[in-house]
Formats: C-alpha cells, sequence, structure tokens
C-alpha cells in the first residue's frame, strides 16, 4: 500500500539541474552518513512546495533534505514533537502544512513555526498486525483522508477546523489489508466496500464535475491543470452522452463564449491543425484538458507520452519502434472529397484510397491522385508523402507488418526529427519518449458537441456554422503538407457546407463524419459509435471491409447490446462478495 523508497548509506544519488548552453543538464551527488542521512528504509516522500523532500522512515523520524543536508524529526516527550518514529504516510495539504501518520498517531507539520502538532492519537493498545495507526493518502482543497485502523474507518479532517468525519467503518476483517485487495469504491452512506454496479453512475458523474466546475478557478497556478472550463467541458460531455442537449446548451455556450484554459487563454480553434499534436505547441488556446507529459526531467522518460511509445513506425522515423496502433484503409478513405470539396457521405468506401498494400519499399509506387481533406497527411502516415519533416514516408520499411497491420502509420502521436534530444528523452529504453500531451478535450471537441447539440434542440444553421468553423481551418491552404519545393504533397481540396441545412438526417450524419475527419485515431470514435447507438452498423461494416484485406477478420462480428461494453473480471466480481458471501457486482449482459 504504500510507496517504499530503499535508501541505502553507500550509494543515495540525488540529481540536481544546471543550465549549460540554455538547457537542462544533470549531475548525479553522492550522499553518504556524513550529511546525517537516514541508514533505513524510507516508507512515502513529497517533495514540499518550499522545495524541500521529506522522507518518513520506519523506526527513525522522519526526515527533511535541504539539497545540502538531511534533518530529522524523532519523537519527543513534548506537545511540539512529531507523534512517533515508524511512519506509514506524509501527504502535504493545500496551505502546504504537511500531514504524517505514525504507528501513535497522526500529526500535522506547521511549516510557518517548524512545529508538529497531534490530531489524532492512538488511545489503546494498537491492534495486532498494524504496524501504523494513521495513515493519510489524499488531500483536496479542505479535506485531508486518511486510514485510522484502531477506529476501524476511514475518516477525513477539515484542515480548517480540524473537525473529524467518518467516511466509512472498516470491518474487522479488512483491517491490515491492501487497499487493492478490496474494492477501490465504497458507499460513505452506509459505509459499505461492496458496491453493487446496477445502479445508474451518471448522478454521480455529473455532481463530481458540477462540484469541480463550481470550487475551480478560471486559471490555474499550473496551466496543465483542470480548470473551472475543463470541468464545465466534461460535464457537457456526460450530458451529451446521455442525450440531455438541453442541459448540456448553456454550458457549451458558455464554454464557446467565455472558456479560457488554465493558462487563461480564450478558447480558439489553433490556426495550423497539426500544432494540436505538435510538443512545442501544447497547451494552446484549443487544449481544453490535456494530460501533461515532460522529457529531460531526471525521470529517464518515464514522464513522456509512453503510452504511445509503441505506436511510431517501425524500423524507422521518430520512435523507431514499434509499429502499432495502425489507421485502416476505412479511415483513410473517409477522406476522400467530391468535386466541392466535400465528403461522399454514403459512398465514400466504394473505391480505396491508393495505398503500397503488398509492395516493398523498392517496387515503384505513386500515391493516390483523387481530391483529399488535408487533414488526412496530419493523421495518417503514407508512402510517398512527407512524414512531418522526415522525408517521404518509404513505406514497407517503416511498417511492421503489411498482411497483418495494412501499409498506414499513425501521426498525431509522432514527433519532428528537429525535436529530437531537447523534446524527446534519449534515457528512455527507446527514443520515443517526447513531450507531447495526449489530448482528452479540445476545442474542436467542444465546438462538435456544441453542433450535435443544435440540431436536437436548437438551430440547423448553427450547427453547420460550427461545422464550417472546423472545415474553414483545414481549408487554409498554408496549412497543408507540403514538399520541400514547395508544392502541395496531394491533391488537396475541401470545402465548406455551403447549401442551408433543412435536414437533421442529412446534418447528424455530416456532423458525426466530421468528428471522424477531425478527431480520428484521437481515441473518441469507438465512444461516439456506442452513445450514437450504431457502434453495430458501424463497426460491422467496418468489419466488411477490412476482412477483404485482413485474414483474421474474416469472422469477426459487433453484436449489439454485447460487445458496447467489456466483460467484467470473474474475480473483480468474487471479489466484491462481502461477509455475506454475495457477490455485489453482476456481469455485463451477453457474458
Amino acid at each position: 500500500m504504500f510507496f517504499r523508497i530503499q535508501i541505502l548509506i553507500s550509494c543515495f544519488f540525488l540529481v540536481s539541474r544546471l543550465p549549460v548552453d540554455g538547457q537542462e543538464k544533470y549531475r548525479a551527488v553522492h550522499w553518504s552518513k556524513d550529511e546525517k542521512m537516514t541508514p533505513v528504509p524510507a516508507f512515502g516522500a513529497i517533495k514540499h512546495l518550499n522545495g524541500f523532500v521529506w522522507f518518513g522512515t520506519r523506526g527513525d523520524g522522519l526526515f527533511r533534505f535541504d539539497g545540502r543536508l538531511f534533518r530529522n524529526y524523532r519523537h519527543q516527550a513534548n506537545k511540539n514533537s512529531i507523534s512517533g518514529n515508524d511512519i506509514g504516510g506524509l501527504i502535504e495539504d493545500s496551505l502546504h502544512n504537511i500531514w504524517i501518520g505514525t504507528e501513535t498517531g497522526l500529526s500535522l507539520y506547521d511549516i510557518s513555526a517548524d512545529t508538529f502538532k497531534t490530531v489524532a492519537a492512538l488511545s489503546a493498545k494498537r491492534p495486532s498486525g498494524i504496524e501504523y495507526a494513521f495513515v493519510p493518502f489524499w488531500a483536496t482543497k479542505d479535506e485531508v483522508f486518511f486510514w485510522d485502523y484502531p477506529g476501524s474507518q476511514l475518516a477525513a479532517f477539515n484542515i480548517h477546523t480540524l473537525q473529524k468525519r467518518q467516511l466509512a467503518k472498516i470491518s474487522p476483517d479488512d483491517i491490515g489489508k491492501e487497499l487493492s485487495d478490496q474494492n477501490s469504491v465504497f458507499d460513505a452512506a452506509d459505509g459499505n466496500f461492496y458496491v453493487s454496479n446496477q445502479g445508474d453512475i451518471w448522478p454521480e458523474i455529473e455532481n463530481d464535475f458540477r462540484f469541480a466546475m463550481e470550487n475551480l478557478n478560471d486559471k490555474m497556478e499550473a496551466k496543465g491543470r483542470a480548470n473551472k472550463y475543463a470541468a464545465e467541458a466534461f460535464l457537457a460531455k456526460a450530458y451529451i452522452f446521455q442525450q440531455k442537449y438541453d442541459s448540456a446548451k448553456p454550458l457549451l455556450n458558455d464554454l464557446i463564449q467565455h472558456g479560457v484554459t488554465a493558462g487563461g487563454i480564450p478558447y480558439a480553434l489553433e490556426k495550423h491543425f497539426h500544432d494540436n499534436f505538435n510538443p512545442e505547441t501544447k497547451n494552446s488556446s484549443e487544449s481544453v484538458f490535456a494530460a501533461q507529459t515532460s522529457v529531460n526531467d531526471g525521470s529517464f522518460g518515464n514522464n513522456g507520452n509512453s503510452g504511445d511509445i509503441l505506436n511510431y513506425p517501425y524500423g524507422g522515423g521518430p520512435g523507431g519502434c514499434c509499429g502499432f496502433f495502425q489507421p485502416s484503409q476505412y479511415l483513410v478513405n473517409h477522406f476522400k472529397t467530391d468535386a466541392n470539396g466535400l465528403p461522399d457521405l454514403d459512398n465514400y468506401n466504394l473505391v480505396d484510397v491508393k495505398s503500397d498494400q503488398g509492395l516493398s519499399s523498392t517496387d515503384p509506387f505513386s500515391p493516390y491522385s483523387g481530391p483529399l481533406d488535408p487533414r488526412l497527411d496530419w493523421t495518417v502516415g503514407r508512402r510517398g508523402i512527407p512524414y512531418l519533416d522526415w522525408g517521404d514516408h518509404p513505406g514497407g520499411d517503416w511498417i511492421r507488418n503489411q498482411v497483418y497491420g495494412g501499409p498506414y502509420a499513425p501521426m498525431k502521436n509522432a514527433y519532428s526529427q528537429s525535436q529530437q534530444q531537447h523534446l524527446t528523452d534519449a534515457s528512455f529504453w527507446s527514443s520515443g519518449a517526447v513531450a507531447n500531451n495526449i489530448n482528452l478535450i479540445r476545442f474542436a471537441d467542444v465546438m462538435l458537441w456544441a453542433a450535435e447539440m443544435e440540431i436536437e434542440v436548437g438551430s440547423l444553421e448553427k450547427a453547420r456554422e460550427y461545422v464550417n468553423q472546423i472545415r474553414s481551418r483545414a481549408a487554409d491552404p498554408s496549412t497543408w503538407v507540403t514538399r520541400p519545393n514547395g508544392n502541395y504533397a496531394a491533391n488537396y481540396k475541401i470545402g465548406l457546407y455551403t447549401s442551408t441545412w433543412t435536414d437533421p438526417v442529412f446534418a447528424r450524419k455530416a456532423i458525426r463524419y466530421e468528428r471522424m475527419l477531425e478527431l480520428g485515431m484521437e481515441g473518441h470514435r469507438f465512444f461516439d459509435l456506442v452513445r450514437w447507438g450504431i457502434a453495430d452498423v458501424e463497426i460491422n461494416a467496418y468489419f466488411q471491409k477490412e476482412k477483404s484485406l485482413r485474414f483474421y477478420m474474416n469472422t469477426a462480428v459487433f453484436t449489439k447490446n454485447k460487445n458496447e461494453y467489456f466483460p467484467i473480471p470473474q474475480t473483480q466480481i468474487d471479489l466484491s462478495a462481502g461477509s455475506d458471501g454475495v457477490a455485489k457486482l453482476t456481469q455485463n449482459p451477453g457474458y
């Protein structure tokens, strides 16, 4: 349950940053017992706002490291002392005071007074098998949450009033068990850890986002944090997923008219579509909420975008590994356009965009010459077209296995050759650890939700306006992929919807198609199909196309009212049984 940091007397290294030639460099510094470093293992560590690093130890109290020396805090026979020497957990609250759980109490360290206050103490003998009496593990704006093992409860302290409230009782059988051995949710009303999955969870999701929206600031200290408008966007998304368009409407209008990023930038579409996937331009006006990444920060690449580390072209180009998450022919065909630059909403899949399937990189090949939406070549790597600044995609040499995965490579997760070293981390096991954020909500996504909403409870013409704003950005020729000589890399043609929208069926189809073009490869499509209730139709159409190209899809089929959800592992169902032996989790339909 506790993150254990093993500190050794003979070889403990801390890394410090040194600016050299405008770049951050690192050096290893050896610390020993001469600097009063603890010789025992550490249990829990935090870096405080003031830059100090705090270590909890087992038996040797609390240590504070100021960058030069360690200072040791041990239990003393006075009221300003820490409550014990076996440290079970550390947490910093929003007032920047530190809560420390020990074998005998819960202590609060006052940073301004450099003193400790015991806010909860062991009143009787510590139960057998319990190493720590109190373990703080989480802090919000107003509370610190902790395990009170002697009191058999999960509780919280208000950091302003020091008033305690009980969240849940812990049965005696649960004392000493790791949280990972049980369900990770509980019902605060009755203290039940074993919660059924048969209730409607949407109201709880809405309440969480509504609370966040009401309590977060517009602008945050760190531009990567969620602010009020990020919470509002997630609440709007929750409504959209439930078809609560009337509830979503005021939120979406507010986001479009008044929303700002956590850094205070008004929401807007970036001029260049690709800037949303460029680590040099992340946290832009279009970033509503993104998972933050960082490289060359001493984490050996582990703070980079490791989730996409296997999704680079295979054997060459950025990352050098490993050729997975390949775009399909079905996706690529969606980017074909007609003489007006509009998609063919019904017949896009009848004729394929030409590919080099079955050809080696040495075989002659010329790319598809028909009209295409220019977003294709910022979304998909295909042979004969520039792949960022890495030169033309060579085809098979960058593909793991064409027979299995097809001829295309993903691009939105990739980085430019010019960004190597300063925006990638060479200390990672591959060169693909990059400082490219993972976009969870873009402003373009918000605008397309608003277009959906307008179709259902507003104006079809307003919906068309939103879609055309998205398409206008893509129609800017200065943002299209070009060759070194300045020529466009393909026959790009994209137009706006100029005819009045009067048919909601057509408008709905156009918006759903636009989401494919704008958000392809960003992880939204499956969930969109499920919420629209057409996952079986769309995915089976995908199988019908792809099984002619991929042998292993010959028997693939999507079953409605089953495959929208994965099965719940039987182990988790078994673990959901309480003392009555009755499982509280119910398997999803169809399994």
